[in-house]
């Protein structure tokens, strides 16, 4: 079916919807016509009150080694070893007193989700992800080396907040 466009100049109410019903029925009484009502301005939507741009700066991590043997009859031998950890950088805060979801991508338009790689060299690798509480929103670095040093890199990121309806 056709989608329509009605506004009421009288009180701003607008509504886009579809169907045969009069435009007096759908603007008055939107949730007997649900299935039908596509928008409606006196409905709550989520709102963006909060848009974070900045650079992350993740620091070099070194992969690590061990030394075994060495002692009176044989040489000393050094292997790599599996090692990680992670860290948190704080971006922003939004007080909202809840847990908000949010959206975020890299400059250039890369969105993100979960543990995403953001490094790889050989099996090292580094992940990140994106965390948020009821203050405070983050990017929660984890990583691990093996044989291999991952290298210092930065990364420009946009984050939307979202604000749950009122």
């Amino acid at each position: 079916m056709t989608k329509r466009l009605y506004a009421r100049g009288s009180d701003g109410v607008v509504a886009i919807i579809e169907g045969g019903v009069t435009s007096d029925d759908y603007i008055n009484s939107p949730l007997s016509y649900i299935d039908k009502v596509h928008f409606h301005s006196n409905f709550n939507y989520m709102k963006i009150p909060f848009i974070y741009t900045l650079q992350v700066d993740f620091p070099a991590r070194i992969a690590a080694y061990q030394t075994s043997g060495g002692g009176k009859k044989g040489s000393a031998t050094t292997y790599p070893v599996v090692s990680g950890s992670s860290a948190t950088y704080a971006i922003g805060t939004h007080n909202l007193g809840y847990k908000p979801g949010a959206l975020w991508f890299e400059a250039g338009g890369i969105g993100y989700s979960g543990n995403y790689p953001v490094q790889k060299n050989g099996v090292s690798v580094r992940l990140i992800s994106l965390t948020l509480n009821t203050s405070t929103v983050s990017v929660y670095e984890s990583y691990l080396t093996y044989n291999a040093d991952l290298a210092a890199i930065s990364k420009t990121f946009s984050v939307l907040v979202f604000k749950d309806p009122e």
